[in-house]
């Protein structure tokens, strides 16, 4: 009795596709978070470097991670790459949802008690994808391009969705020693329970 053929293994998947697709640039949507305070208390910019932040906060150092990988590949190909940096982004369709979306359907359901101090610049997701479509058009390769709109607080995007939506915001505010514990505990639970929560230590620090 023969022993039956061995199927043929898969070739392995090509190390680097892009130039296959003869694309000549390309758009890289990152995130303007990793960029560190600047020591004279001037607004950062595209040219300020990660903040220390990048090295524990993992969704900043995934961004970070990226650019350098980026930058590291086009020393051998041949590809014009734009890099887009939003900041806090809002919008219509938010279908995953992002850490934006969830917050907007916490307050809207009243599932949030309470309102935490700080804030974000933020930016319309709209607003993204247009310049992500001039960037193609205009954007010149090796640039950094910051998008946003200004700083809103926590309690202000709160009171904006109440007087749009009817819905009350919370009334309870927590200080910054209170969010911290509260951020733990729900990190832990979440992790006990293997799902997510939308407060974290490292969010709130940052």
């Amino acid at each position: 009795m023969t022993a039956p053929n061995k199927p043929a293994e898969p070739p392995p998947p090509p190390k680097y596709t892009i130039p296959s697709t003869k694309l000549s640039n390309d758009v890289e949507v990152t995130s303007s978070s990793p960029n560190d305070r600047r020591a004279d208390g001037q607004p950062s910019d595209e040219t300020t470097p990660p903040d220390q932040a990048a090295e524990t906060n993992l969704y900043f150092k995934s961004k970070v991670l990226a650019d350098r990988a980026i930058t590291e590949w086009q020393k051998t190909h041949r590809l014009e790459v734009v890099h887009i940096l939003p900041t806090w982004m809002f919008g219509p369709r938010d279908a995953a949802p992002t850490t934006a979306g969830r917050m907007i359907l916490e307050l809207l359901h009243q599932r949030m008690p309470a309102l935490i101090p700080g804030g974000n610049v933020v930016v319309d997701a709209r607003d993204v994808a247009q310049a992500m479509l001039t960037a193609v058009e205009k954007g010149r390769t090796g640039e950094r391009y910051i998008l946003n709109s200004g700083y809103q607080s926590i309690v202000g995007i709160a009171h904006q969705l109440a007087t749009v939506s009817g819905v009350p915001a919370p009334s309870l505010r927590l200080p910054y020693p209170a969010a911290l514990a509260v951020g733990w505990m729900m990190e832990n639970f979440a992790r006990l329970q293997g799902q997510e929560t939308l407060m974290t230590v490292s969010g709130l620090r940052t």
